[in-house]
């Protein structure tokens, strides 16, 4: 699973490539934590395939979190590729 920035987070889910999947999640959350070992499942599964599988933390880059429009925590986003 991939850690993102505001930085990074743009080009990463605009790959014409990949279809990729990012968790929004912030690290005092209790949903967040009991989801964790789900999706690091997830990317374990994706490994190797055309979906890349992707985080964030929403207190770290707030600025990722309103672009993306994240309401709750934890949050799944999928955008497909191209």
């Amino acid at each position: 699973v991939q850690e993102l920035t505001d930085d990074t987070i743009d080009a990463y889910v605009n790959d014409a490539d990949y279809d990729v999947l990012v968790e929004f999640y912030a690290p005092w959350c209790g949903h967040c934590k009991q989801f964790e070992p789900f999706y690091r499942e997830v990317g374990v599964h994706f490994a190797g395939s055309d979906v890349r599988v992707a985080k964030i933390d929403v207190d770290a880059y707030r600025a990722a979190a309103t672009r993306y429009d994240v309401r709750g925590l934890p949050s799944v986003q999928l955008f497909p590729k191209g």
